[in-house]
């Protein structure tokens, strides 16, 4: 079938078809909806309750700072990493440190590990504590 999305501003084209099907838009990495959207389904399974809840990235896009969020479950060793869409190591934001459990924010401050300016484009993190990894992503717009 034709899964092509297609855009119009024009509320009379919008046309549903039989191929319509609810489903689920959770990207590859896990992400519900567009970028920035929260990071953990509404229903989270007997895992994902301990884990170390993202809350996302703010503001998203980021023009060139901003902050990670995430809510910890257990306290203990975290750390925070950057990656760019090659999968290659961009910054280490958090380098592992022992955090109490509650709310965290972690700065972006818009700079990769050689102090140079992150360009535009789609950036990924991941956190990890003791109670698993979460991944999220998010977007620089200069």
């Amino acid at each position: 079938g034709d899964y092509t999305l297609k855009f119009t501003e024009d509320p009379s084209m919008v046309v549903r078809t039989a191929q319509d099907i609810a489903g689920d838009w959770t990207g590859s990495d896990g992400v519900a909806g567009p970028v920035g959207a929260a990071l953990t389904s509404s229903a989270p399974s007997d895992a994902q309750s301990t884990r170390a809840r993202p809350d996302g990235v703010s503001p998203n896009p980021l023009n060139p700072q901003g902050w990670i969020t995430f809510s910890m479950k257990v306290a203990g060793s975290a750390q925070v990493t950057l990656y760019d869409t090659q999968g290659r190591l961009v910054r280490t934001l958090l380098p592992k440190q022992d955090l109490p459990v509650g709310s965290q924010s972690v700065r972006i401050d818009g700079l990769d590990d050689r102090g140079k300016r992150l360009g535009s484009g789609v950036y990924f993190y991941t956190i990890e504590t003791p109670d698993g990894e979460s991944r999220g992503r998010f977007v620089v717009m200069k």
